[in-house]
């Protein structure tokens, strides 16, 4: 079975930066699909006792939420051999966006591929990254951590001065990433969110009224949410921003 290719169809759609696949198993045998969620941003579903393989369970399907900002900053899940299909189909399709003006289609816009890879690079055992984290961090850490970020949140919004409409939508886009990332640490069980994370760093690097201490600042905190372990850390960093971002401006 190791040996053996599988079609594997990507889907994504740039409108949501949602990146899905299905790996095509064919006649593996009797099999249980199994969900997981390696992290509150991904979620995969894995086919145990496929052909009877002693390597262990073997990837059926994934869904990643926020693509394109974890493939930028080199953190997409998934094994070595698609990035290049991966990086072809994102640019491509956002490359595509920039074309259509309706909203609603700008939503629906859908880009395919189409690959194969051996089983072998499909194993659970093969896919590290795809595994969840051994050990939750308290909740109170997660509470704490939603609360900092819904403040850095209401100081972009309010204390950092807007010369532009474009300054104001990119403080509410930044805003908005900061209270989901908050949301998705508080109430997804301590799992990190590394695709929310990458999308707010880009948002952070984006905003123009942001000085570069701050946008510094915003790397560090959004690098040490990426770890539970570092999560108090964050909070620190996080409470330093907001000090920062709260100095009336010259």
């Amino acid at each position: 079975m190791s040996s053996h290719p599988a079609p594997v169809t990507l889907r994504y759609r740039p409108g949501a930066d949602v990146l899905s696949g299905q790996i095509h198993l064919g006649e593996v045998g009797d099999h249980t699909l199994v969900t997981d969620t390696p992290d509150a941003d991904t979620s995969v579903v894995w086919a145990t006792g496929a052909g009877g393989s002693p390597a262990g369970p073997v990837l059926h399907s994934f869904h990643l939420v926020f693509a394109a900002a974890r493939f930028a900053e080199g953190r997409l899940p998934l094994p070595a051999a698609l990035q290049p299909v991966v990086e072809s189909l994102i640019t491509t399709a956002q490359h595509a966006l920039h074309e259509v003006d309706d909203p609603v289609a700008r939503a629906r816009a859908t880009a395919t591929a189409n690959t194969t890879l051996p089983l072998s690079q499909l194993h659970r055992s093969a896919l590290p990254a795809l595994h969840p984290g051994a050990v939750s961090p308290p909740s109170d850490e997660a509470v704490a951590l939603a609360r900092s970020l819904r403040r850095v949140a209401d100081a972009v919004h309010t204390q950092v001065p807007l010369r532009s409409p474009d300054d104001a939508a990119s403080a509410d886009h930044l805003a908005q990433l900061l209270r989901e990332l908050g949301g998705m640490l508080q109430h997804r069980r301590g799992l990190t969110a590394p695709g929310t994370a990458a999308a707010t760093a880009a948002a952070a690097r984006a905003t123009p009224t942001l000085t570069d201490h701050e946008r510094h600042q915003f790397h560090d905190a959004l690098e040490q949410l990426l770890a539970p372990a570092n999560w108090p850390t964050a909070d620190t960093s996080l409470r330093s921003l907001l000090t920062s971002l709260e100095t009336p401006r010259r």
